[in-house]
């Protein structure tokens, strides 16, 4: 059974990160940290603090579905989303994470917006896209033919982290009055934009010791998982990735951007496909990226987390040889060891792995080897 209560309280029992959310608490306002960790009382708040974690380790990028269930009690959402936060803030858990609990948070919301218009179930209220882009301070209006208008300045605050040409300025319809006008799915969109990036710019929390102590005690074993899931920083993935060992093509996109040169969308795609799969961290593709002319870490970061966390965290399978090739990104001329020559070659995959075998003496610089067949997953190994 749906909410029963002000469009308020449904909406926010939905987007409990929005500013405002906290007035659902009451003039009691938030429990202690050593209740939230302990009470029964609050054993649901944890649960979902827990799932919304694990569902950004696993898959940021695929919305999460809300039952009425999630919906039935605005302040254990927000306990929940409190929650979240705090076991964010240990010191043992990797920014990473957070990163992808801001993906996730925000991907999630795009899935209940883009419904918001089901007007047959009363969990769908009308209204939820301009109350959730009023709360953040973006100029949205949901108009009476079921578009919507967004201010010109909104727009381009949203869609700037959007590279899709679809979403670029100069291809929207205006209105005369300074509004971009959309449809319903294209807002929802962008207010996924709009969330990911006012979650990025939440403040972590500082823990004093004791409650660091009390979280380590009472969420020890999840908080161990979390981290030891969770992507590593460093600019190599010790024993698993070489750069010695890329192939001529992956070698000449890196040297494009390096040089301050632009880079296809295929060719970046085809860089972060393959990067990831050898196990190289965010950031050093991000360095990779780094020298592109049109580079921004942030946005680098968010299409970096989209690739990567496809598919349970697999990411893309890069692209074959002759794909590589229809595109123009072939550059076996400059294969010193000549096996891009071999017609069985078929994949960069398969070079890296041989170069691999032979040069296995090799040390390349922030590496600690080379790799092994063994080392790659199932589907890249050849034989």
């Amino acid at each position: 059974m749906a909410i029963r209560g002000t469009p308020t309280l449904i909406h926010y029992a939905r987007h409990p990160y929005l500013p405002g959310a906290e007035d659902l608490l009451g003039p009691a306002g938030s429990p202690s940290i050593r209740d939230l960790v302990v009470s029964p009382v609050y054993e649901e708040v944890r649960r979902r603090a827990r799932e919304s974690l694990e569902h950004a380790l696993g898959s940021p990028a695929v919305p999460r579905s809300v039952s009425e269930t999630d919906d039935s009690d605005p302040t254990t959402a927000f306990l929940a989303f409190q929650y979240s936060q705090l076991l964010l803030s240990v010191p043992s858990i990797p920014p990473a994470l957070f990163r992808r609990w801001c993906l996730s948070i925000a991907k999630s919301a795009w899935g209940t917006l883009v419904n918001s218009t089901d007007t047959s179930d009363a969990r769908f209220p009308a209204g939820e896209l301009a109350f959730v882009a009023g709360s953040l301070g973006i100029s949205l209006e949901e108009t009476a033919d079921g578009g919507v208008r967004i201010s010109v300045p909104s727009y381009i605050h949203m869609a700037a982290q959007i590279r899709e040409s679809p979403y670029r300025l100069i291809r929207q319809r205006l209105d005369g009055e300074g509004n971009v006008l959309v449809l319903r799915r294209r807002a929802a969109r962008l207010l996924q934009e709009a969330i990911r990036l006012y979650l990025l710019s939440l403040p972590r929390i500082t823990l004093q010791p004791a409650v660091t102590k009390l979280f380590e005690q009472e969420e020890g074993e999840f908080l161990e998982e979390l981290a030891r899931r969770t992507p590593a920083g460093g600019d190599t993935a010790p024993g698993v990735f070489n750069p010695a060992f890329l192939p001529p093509c992956i070698l000449e996109m890196k040297a494009v951007m390096e040089r301050g040169e632009n880079l296809s969308h295929f060719g970046r795609f085809t860089l972060a496909a393959f990067l990831h799969r050898l196990g190289a961290s965010t950031d050093y593709m991000v360095e990779c990226y780094r020298g592109a002319p049109d580079f921004d870490e942030e946005v680098t970061r968010y299409q970096l987390e989209h690739i990567t966390s496809h598919d349970d965290g697999k990411g893309y399978t890069p692209p074959e040889c002759a794909t590589i090739v229809t595109n123009g990104l072939c550059f076996k001329e400059r294969d010193p060891t000549r096996m891009c020559l071999d017609p069985e070659l078929k994949r960069p995959m398969s070079y890296y792995v041989r170069r691999g075998k032979l040069g296995r003496s090799e040390r390349a610089p922030g590496a600690t080897g080379p790799v092994e067949a063994g080392d790659l997953p199932r589907h890249d190994k050849v034989d």
